[in-house]
């Protein structure tokens, strides 16, 4: 079994490629990287790739054979509507024509997306179902869901689509900032203590995205992998500190105070040419009240469950960064 694995120096790709190597340790697994600084294992072939570059992908000779293509690289921040695209859109482009020149045995093409391509719900009793109109908030959901369209248009190519939602666990830099908090008892809101949030632990995202890929009722088909049920930030936020046995005093800052202050982000992220995380998109993608998805497509099609708790999954993502002495 022949595979390729894209983004796999990233947080999830990380997770997947170990996966992977544990469960598939007869696969020949390739990593496309965009510098050869970003190989990340010795057991894996590191192919050095150009994404807006169809012909530096062909002619790197990893599509003509494989059989499972994880695209899993992307651009979760960004000031500009380019960066977004040249991250999220035309990187898919470019692998699809790739294969469609080259490979005309592909198994699977495996999407990893997000569950912003589809938008927020409505209600915290609207639970977001795949079947539904896609209706993306901000620039980064639309980049997603214009790749996941160039994959719905390609019918000769098989896929499947996984949408998930916040993911956190070992290695995540995002999730990261609320366990600093903790240090100093100084628990921050930015403007979204009350909204809801369907989250998804790493470990049990990457076994959906394994479980999906190599089922025949899968096919052409796209899923959110989410919790059972979604938490709000003050419940995240509470639960961390409590894990890390810690007394907060709370500040809610206004979010448009911090849609203010994101403009400064956005410039300097313009001129610097280096991402905040502090942008208008951001902002953009804070503003719902409800991101808030069903996980039943998933359970039905195949058997998708959560192996942890929220409570269990916080404390292990906890020691890793203890451990890791990134606390």
């Amino acid at each position: 079994m022949n595979i390729i694995i894209t983004g796999s120096n990233g947080f999830i790709g990380k997770t997947l490629l170990n996966k992977l190597l544990n469960e598939y340790p007869q696969a020949n697994i390739t990593c496309l990287v965009r510098s050869p600084k970003n190989s990340v294992n010795e057991r894996v072939k590191n192919v050095t790739v150009n994404y807006l570059d169809l012909n530096s992908i062909i002619q790197s000779d990893a599509i003509k054979d494989v059989d499972y293509i994880f695209h899993v690289a992307g651009v979760t921040k960004s000031a500009t509507k380019k960066r977004f695209w040249e991250g999220n859109v035309i990187p898919v482009q470019n692998l699809v024509a790739a294969v469609k020149q080259t490979n005309n045995n592909l198994k699977r093409f495996i999407n990893v997306s997000s569950q912003a391509a589809s938008g927020p719900s409505k209600s915290v009793n609207h639970y977001k179902t795949e079947t539904e109109p896609d209706t993306p908030s901000e620039l980064y959901g639309a980049s997603k869901l214009a790749g996941e369209m160039i994959l719905r248009s390609q019918m000769e190519i098989p896929y499947t689509i996984i949408n998930p939602g916040g993911v956190y666990g070992p290695g995540d830099v995002d999730f990261l900032k609320i366990f600093k908090m903790t240090k100093m008892g100084l628990n921050v809101y930015a403007g979204v203590k009350e909204k809801y949030i369907s989250l998804i632990y790493a470990e049990d995202l990457v076994d959906a995205i394994v479980d999906a890929a190599f089922l025949e009722n899968t096919i052409n088909k796209k899923y959110f992998i989410v919790d059972d049920k979604p938490f709000t930030w003050q419940q995240i936020h509470e639960e961390v500190f409590s894990i890390a046995g810690k007394k907060h005093f709370d500040i809610n800052i206004p979010l448009p105070v911090i849609s203010f202050l994101a403009n400064f982000g956005s410039l300097y992220s313009v001129i610097s040419k280096k991402e905040s995380i502090l942008n208008k998109n951001k902002i953009d993608l804070s503003r719902p009240s409800f991101w808030i998805a069903s996980n039943e497509a998933a359970k039905k099609d195949f058997g998708f469950k959560t192996k942890y708790s929220i409570r269990t999954s916080l404390e292990k993502t906890y020691n890793w960064y203890l451990d890791k002495g990134w606390l």
